[in-house]
């Protein structure tokens, strides 16, 4: 079983699995291993043997830069969705910070479209020093 039945799986697994794009090898992972299973289970009765399982350790890996680009690929697509949001957090956090001094240089190529005009506006005003300003020290104190 450990030789003959093992070569056999591993050829039917490289066969189930060239037989597909890459992009879909994990996700029909379950279809392979019935298709596999049917194919062992055949080639053992020809040979006298019952086979009633066939077990699978671990997952599908590839080599390291085609595993951490599937591994990238994973997180921009399970990230993809929450991204507004994280944008407008890091704004809200970022304003949050601000300690009322203008900066001395300004970027507003990363912010979500509509805040950088916004932000273009109020700093091309004049400023409520009010607003801004840090209340002065009592100098008598």
């Amino acid at each position: 079983m450990d030789g003959v039945v093992r070569n056999k799986i591993q050829t039917l697994v490289c066969s189930e699995i060239a037989g597909r794009p890459l992009d879909r090898v994990n996700s029909e992972a379950n279809a392979m291993m019935q298709k596999i299973q049917e194919n062992t289970t055949r080639y053992c009765a020809d040979k006298g043997v019952t086979l009633d399982y066939i077990g699978w350790a671990g997952t599908f890996t590839f080599d390291k830069d085609v595993q951490q680009a599937i591994n990238d690929r994973y997180t921009a697509q399970t990230i993809a969705p929450y991204l507004a949001t994280l944008e407008t957090k890091a704004v809200i956090d970022a304003l949050n910070r601000w300690d009322g001094h203008a900066p001395a240089n300004l970027s507003l190529w990363w912010l979500p479209s509509g805040i950088g005009d916004f932000l273009s506006r109020v700093l091309k005003s004049e400023p409520n020093k009010a607003a801004i300003d840090a209340p002065k020290p009592d100098a008598k104190k």
